[in-house]
């Protein structure tokens, strides 16, 4: 059990907290952080512009599968790429399974769950990230987890390249599914959510703000994206699209499930 409390991260070159698992070969097995909890924290200035290897810096990262995580009533301001960031593992499903064959990536051993991010506040007042769109900064990513809850967080990021919600699997390292992202007031310069290879995602009942392209964007782009549900947002953007639902690069994946209502959308 780890608690984190009342404390200040302010300026550090990586990460402000790093939450990570260890890999041993002999026996098999995962250690990994488990019952989680950050509350009442700030996190100011976290990351390294210039750092080429993996993530730029979050305020918080959980890395290797970490589980049982509640991050709550936090203050991220000015982070460099990611205010919180939970990941399953760097590299691509090939890569992890020849660097350890004994732990298959498709069954789970590297996969975090049962996440809740929820009463944070997120902002920028400087650009502090502007790498390109490929590289988009987020208040929040997510990447291989299942049960995970985003709810009720304030992100106004109008400065800089950052997405507000940022979900997908991680380059099929392992599956991303059953998220929800309800209630939260998100204003961005790039998608104010995006969904990638995900399934069993729900966007409920959020106050979406944009001005990029697209303000709600469901995409499957290396495996299927379904049982996706958009219902109850308040849309507005100042470009061309509210929500896109679409394939990248292939006719052969799958997008299906996927389902749009009781949404308001304006588009000025």
């Amino acid at each position: 059990n780890i608690r984190v409390e009342n404390s200040k991260f302010y300026n550090t070159l990586e990460h402000g907290i790093h939450f990570i698992g260890r890999v041993y070969t002999n026996p098999t097995r995962v250690v990994r952080s488990t019952n989680v909890v950050v509350t009442g924290c700030t996190f100011e200035r976290n990351g390294n512009p210039y750092w080429t290897a993996g993530p730029r810096g979050a305020g918080v990262m959980g890395y290797y599968g970490v589980r049982n995580i509640k991050l709550t009533n936090n203050i991220f301001k000015n982070f460099i790429q990611t205010g919180i960031y939970v990941d399953s593992a760097y590299g691509s499903k090939e890569e992890m399974e020849s660097l350890y064959p004994e732990l298959p990536v498709n069954e789970g051993h590297y996969q975090g769950r049962d996440v809740i991010i929820a009463d944070n506040e997120f902002t920028t007042t400087a650009n502090y990230w502007s790498g390109e769109t490929s590289q988009s900064g987020a208040a929040i990513k997510v990447h291989g987890q299942q049960r995970v809850t985003i709810a009720n967080n304030i992100i106004n990021l109008p400065i800089g390249r950052y997405r507000g919600v940022h979900v997908d699997d991680g380059q099929e390292r392992t599956p991303t599914h059953d998220i929800t992202i309800n209630g939260n007031w998100i204003v961005t310069t790039q998608p104010a959510v995006i969904v990638v290879d995900a399934t069993q995602v729900m966007v409920t009942n959020n106050k979406l703000e944009s001005t990029n392209d697209n303000v709600v964007v469901v995409e499957a782009q290396h495996s299927q994206t379904s049982s996706i549900m958009i219902t109850g947002n308040s849309i507005r953007g100042t470009a061309s699209q509210g929500i896109r639902v679409y394939n990248r690069d292939s006719d052969n994946l799958a997008l299906y499930t996927i389902a749009v209502t009781d949404n308001v959308v304006r588009i000025v």
